[in-house]
């Protein structure tokens, strides 16, 4: 087994988690990339880093595939290091018109799914960290699209729960990004206007991103922490703009 640190990414085969499986791999980590959709983005990615990395696909909805997915990487690479839940999925809807069955699909991906990845890499990894992409509008009410943003709110909640019912074994923290990657068929003028109104005048890179996540996965003092990388968006107090997604 090599010495080199291993972490498995979700939704990493394209956007942000492609960002984020790069970034790792040039600091020396080997990488699970995981993906469902974007098998062949995921592939040439992996082509790109190296074969010291490994492509793993799995349906998060399917929350037997999601712990599978956990005892796969761990199989591969004869243990895990990291885990850092990225992959997540939106639905734009106003939330009175927001059914019961959209509650259950935002939640199974952008919660449930993480849940059960945690759950199932505490059962296996003594000593570890465990980082979970949110939304720096956590605190905040949006109407249009509140089964998304409950779920990642749940999320925050369950990495707090969690960095402290799984110390000293695991570190539990969080990202929150603002504006890194908004959805297909934002108008370029809303992103404009959005970096207009943050306090630093600006968006926020997937660099940065993957920079605090790096950071949490080489910080041993440091659980049950937040950090937000939105320009400052969330001083506003309002709702402000659209999400990043990534492939589930």
């Amino acid at each position: 087994m090599s010495t080199a640190s291993t972490i498995l990414i979700t939704g990493a085969g394209k956007r942000l988690g492609s960002c984020l499986a790069t970034s790792f791999a040039e600091a020396g980590w080997r990488v699970a990339i995981h993906c469902h959709n974007s098998v062949a983005e995921a592939q040439a990615l992996r082509e790109r880093l190296g074969e010291r990395h490994v492509v793993l696909t799995a349906d998060l909805r399917d929350l037997a595939a999601a712990r599978k997915l956990v005892d796969e990487a761990v199989e591969y690479f004869g243990g895990l290091d990291c885990l850092l839940n990225n992959a997540s999925v939106y639905v734009r809807k106003p939330l009175a018109d927001t059914t019961p069955e959209d509650f259950l699909s935002a939640y199974q991906v952008n919660c449930l799914a993480p849940l059960a990845i945690m759950q199932e890499y505490a059962a296996r990894i003594e000593k570890g960290c465990i980082i979970n992409i949110l939304d720096s509008r956590i605190d905040s009410v949006d109407g249009r699209s509140g089964a998304y943003l409950l779920a990642k709110k749940t999320l925050r909640d369950l990495t707090l729960a969690m960095a402290q019912t799984w110390a000293p074994r695991l570190r539990v923290n969080g990202v929150a990004p603002g504006l890194v990657m908004s959805p297909p068929g934002v108008p370029q003028e809303k992103i404009k206007r959005l970096e207009r109104l943050s306090p630093l005048g600006r968006s926020t890179s997937p660099d940065e991103i993957a920079a605090a996540c790096l950071l949490l996965a080489n910080s041993p003092s440091m659980t049950g922490e937040i950090i937000r990388l939105d320009s400052g968006l969330h001083l506003l107090g309002q709702d402000w703009g659209e999400p990043n997604t990534t492939d589930r």
